[in-house]
């Protein structure tokens, strides 16, 4: 996935997400109740734009 580095602790994409909320472009994201990072990277993986636990 452009933009994405599983071994950074910040995301490259940061900028870039930034960028696409001014335009008002469509992102996909989601809040997770189980505090799980290989649970985010997977949706990371599967297209989601941002996730939080």
């Amino acid at each position: 996935m452009p933009g994405h580095s599983p071994f950074s602790s910040q995301p490259s994409g940061a900028a870039p997400f930034r960028e696409r909320l001014r335009r008002g472009d469509f992102v996909l994201g989601s809040f997770l109740e189980i505090p799980s990072p290989p649970l985010v990277e997977t949706l990371g993986l599967a297209g989601f734009d941002v996730a939080a636990s």
